[in-house]
């Protein structure tokens, strides 16, 4: 279904722009010798923008410097940018240093050579489209790998280092100096897929973090330091829901929660099902490790062979790791948005359910009221087959009825295209054996609901329903 009705998903953008700052004050922060003295190093994407603002709100943490990885999302001098005006945003001290590494990975034995898509440089290099003022801060001097180094030696205590992006600084600062190494109390990065798929287009295994520059990752993985490698494996359990959204609609005071607000403000698409909390799930467990599971293992990076490049191999002769196996969704939820909002208390990130959808082995069952208010309702799927189905909204033209959408669903064929009087509103993917809530964000008007499975092709007409 996704191949026929998702063909023409009406997605609704929101031109507004929200401003990134507000007239109240940032919360009270205990005296620098009492916060733990953290530096980042990130390539500034909009995850990224999340895990900084989330770590700046924290009252136990001094961030000491951030370096933009000039192989990741961001090119340099944007990416230094919007790091000088989220300082400003969080009012954070005016002494935290900013700068840019490299923008080309180290070379490899390879002829291989990652980069992220241009148009996702693009739009991370102008913040997505959000309103930050320009910073009257100014970069270092430094350049990212030689601020990394500074910070370490500067610091009053061993220093948490996070990475949000290509490892490229952060191996740069490790070549030949082992003072910085033993500054460290631990790195933690966001990179990686062990025993999941990776996300790269080229291949099926590799992280895009890790695949821009495996040599990078390979050497600082290999440097001795303690490592805590949150990868896909983790952040797979901590998408990004139309749940999380409402709620910080309705709680976004700080200016740090009204920034992040203002990224969901303009990208509806956060919530399409495709995008997960990657940086602020990293950021969240450097300070708080309750919230994943986490196992030792032995990793290794590959390169060279395209089919295996970039990818994080569990290999008996590799680095010791602490790798993040699975996380907590709700109560990260709960945590990130809290500290983002400096403590407040926060609405429930999964309200209690407004229908169900019963999954069988031979179809679907709706089982809840047939007329629902306007907003996002909250629908139970609980699948009980040894098979994923789908279910799918989509809403009926007022010239046509849920009767002509039955009957087209009879005689309806994979390769057909549907007419335009059913837009397409979302789809709630079930695994087998699985029971979750999903979100259908519903407008007035009629509409039906479709289960769907794929292979053998079913497409089974469930329910009409009235919203408004």
């Amino acid at each position: 279904m996704r191949r026929t009705f998702a063909a023409f998903a009406l997605l609704a953008v929101s031109p507004a722009l929200l401003g990134a700052c507000s007239d109240e004050e940032s919360s009270q922060r205990p005296p620098n010798e009492r916060l733990a003295p953290v530096v980042v190093d990130t390539d500034m994407g909009q995850d990224d923008m999340m895990a900084l603002l989330y770590l700046l709100q924290r009252p136990d943490v001094r961030i000491e410097a951030i370096t933009i990885s000039g192989t990741g999302l961001a090119h340099c001098s944007a990416g230094v940018d919007i790091a000088l005006s989220l300082l400003d945003v969080a009012n954070a001290e005016s002494d935290v240093p900013v700068a840019c590494g490299p923008e080309e990975p180290l070379p490899s034995e390879s002829a291989l050579h990652g980069a992220f898509p241009e148009e996702w440089r693009r739009a991370t290099d102008a913040a997505y489209g959000i309103e930050l003022v320009a910073s009257e801060r100014r970069p270092s001097t430094l350049d990212g790998p030689e601020l990394l180094r500074a910070a370490v030696a500067e610091a009053e205590a061993p220093v948490r280092l996070l990475t949000l992006g290509p490892l490229t600084n952060v191996a740069l600062a490790m070549r030949g100096d082992p003072a910085f190494v033993e500054g460290l109390d631990g790195v933690t990065i966001m990179g990686g897929a062990v025993d999941v798929p990776g996300n790269v287009f080229d291949n099926d295994v590799a992280e895009f973090n890790i695949w821009v520059d495996p040599v990078a990752a390979r050497e600082v993985l290999d440097s001795g330091v303690e490592i805590t490698l949150v990868p896909l494996d983790a952040t797979n359990e901590v998408p990004v829901t139309a749940f999380f959204a409402d709620a910080l609609a309705r709680t976004h005071v700080t200016p740090e929660a009204e920034t992040v607000n203002a990224l969901f403000e303009v990208q509806p698409s956060l919530v399409s099902g495709s995008y997960f909390f990657w940086d602020p799930l990293a950021a969240a467990l450097l300070v708080d490790p309750d919230l994943a599971t986490v196992e030792p293992r032995t990793i290794s990076v590959l390169e060279g062979a395209r089919q295996t490049h970039g990818k994080t191999a569990d290999d008996p002769n590799g680095a010791p790791v602490n790798v993040a196996v699975g996380a907590d969704p709700l109560a990260f939820e709960q945590e990130f948005l809290s500290v983002l909002n400096g403590g407040a208390n926060v609405a429930p990130m999964r309200p209690d359910h407004d229908a169900v959808i019963e999954i069988g082995e031979t179809g679907c069952a709706y089982a809840g009221p047939t007329e629902l208010p306007e907003g996002l309702a909250a629908v139970q799927m609980d699948n009980e087959s040894r098979a994923a189905w789908n279910a799918i909204v989509v809403r009926i033209d007022p010239d046509h009825t849920f009767g002509d959408l039955a009957r087209l669903v009879r005689t309806f064929e994979p390769t057909d295209e549907p007419p335009p009087w059913i837009i397409f509103v979302t789809e709630s993917p079930s695994a087998p054996g699985t029971s979750a809530l999903a979100p259908w964000p519903l407008e007035a008007g009629r509409y039906g609901v479709l289960c769907h499975r794929d292979p053998p092709w079913t497409l089974q007409p469930v329910a009409e329903i009235v919203a408004g």
